[in-house]
């Protein structure tokens, strides 16, 4: 007996790939720094995990409302108006186990088999995947790093006939790319040409860095706001990964359209992650503060270290906590690709990097700074000596 058909077609998540593979070799006792994962390196904010007791304690461990609890809902609604200038309310609101399931639970939601998706590529690895999952396409709009990794607006108005949604994340995970109110605007006159759903990831919208600011789509161009979902949630910036906490903000129609799918798969999200979740949400950040401070600093030292790299390039990101540099130079010679690069960098020096063509951009590789100081500094000294004893021709010196 066969598993399903549309499994065929489904390629494994390469970072957790990765990790399981890191986590394998440390356990076999091999020396192995993974820049693979995109978990940030630190605890759970103290007012997070203090309110997480006290539901444990207080009882609270029974089913909740599939949407998520009314209270949690409400506070997830005036972080929207406060943090991104949306206006939803409670009912419009669906918390689900991590952002993952929110954007799938859109899909399944918005698409009929057929449909079309526009995922402008590079993009999170899960993006094409859960499109097919849902029986739809994923059309995919590559876009250069010499326009910053975004695509030409022409371009995108071209791949939109016909298409049914449009997937767009800013700030970007594999890149760090971040759009300007500007680039918004403009991108939203050409979304209003076509008859299309939205959904816009901003799971990394308080990671930007340098003096980029994160802009919601629907809150600058208004007029999008009834055919957008926004999807978001608690992994990144309050490192929260394991707790899954993750929300979508949608017209009511969809919303109660995705409460339906997860009525029918997961019911609600675990209910001491909510008391968690909405006690992150409202506590005064100092801790989060720290967090991004962190990342700041780390960007700026791997961006520094990778600099020194003859033959490479690199667009430095302003959000996430990911680099995404150009390996072109070394590739087609001793590596026939960038998955081949990152195998020998692992088996070689013990650093585990994500192959740039699980994010559909096999030029590149994606490395994280979301580990220590310390750590990332010897990742980088090992990949600076692989990379330059691996020099392609002219490049060595």
């Amino acid at each position: 007996m066969n598993v399903a058909k549309r499994l065929l077609q489904i390629t494994p998540s390469a970072p957790l790939a990765l990790m399981q593979k890191a986590a394998q070799l440390k356990e076999s006792g091999r020396d192995v720094i993974s820049l693979g994962a995109g978990e940030p390196d630190f605890d759970t904010p103290i007012p997070a995990r203090e309110a997480a007791h006290a539901a444990i304690n207080g009882g609270k461990t029974h089913y909740t409302p599939c949407p998520g609890e009314k209270s949690l809902r409400s506070v997830i609604a005036a972080k929207l108006r406060r943090d991104n200038g949306l206006d939803y309310d409670a009912a419009e609101i669906v918390v689900s186990n991590g952002a993952k399931q929110s954007l799938y639970n859109a899909f399944m939601a918005l698409l009929d088999p057929g449909d079309i998706a526009v995922i402008p590529s590079p993009y999170w690895v899960t993006y094409p995947e859960a499109v097919r999952l849902v029986g739809a396409t994923p059309r995919l709009l590559p876009t250069a790093a010499a326009r910053g990794f975004k695509p030409d607006l022409l371009e995108l108005d071209v791949a939109l006939r016909g298409a049914r949604l449009f997937v767009f994340n800013s700030p970007c995970n594999p890149t760090g790319a971040v759009w300007t109110r500007a680039e918004i605007e403009a991108l939203g006159q050409v979304l209003l040409r076509h008859d299309c759903w939205i959904v816009t990831d901003e799971i990394y919208e308080k990671l930007v860095f340098d003096g980029a600011t994160h802009h919601s789509l629907p809150a600058v161009v208004k007029q999008l706001r009834d055919r957008t979902v926004v999807v978001n949630g608690l992994s990144k910036a309050y490192a929260m990964t394991g707790w899954r906490m993750g929300y979508a903000a949608a017209p009511r129609q969809v919303a109660e359209a995705m409460d339906l799918v997860q009525s029918h798969t997961t019911s609600n999200a675990c209910s001491i992650s909510q008391h968690a979740a909405q006690a992150a949400l409202e506590c005064d950040g100092r801790e989060t503060g720290l967090m991004l401070d962190a990342f700041a600093r780390r960007r700026r030292l791997v961006i520094d270290a990778l600099k020194g790299v003859r033959g490479l390039t690199l667009v430095p990101p302003q959000g996430a906590f990911y680099v995404f540099p150009d390996v072109s130079a070394w590739l087609g010679g001793k590596f026939a690709d960038a998955t081949a690069l990152c195998d020998r960098l692992l088996d070689e020096v013990g650093v585990a990097a994500v192959s740039g063509a699980a994010f559909g951009d096999p030029r590149c590789i994606r490395l994280s700074y979301a580990t220590s100081d310390e750590l990332l500094r010897e990742a980088l000294a090992r990949v600076g000596r692989f990379l330059t004893k691996h020099a392609p021709a002219g490049a060595a010196s």
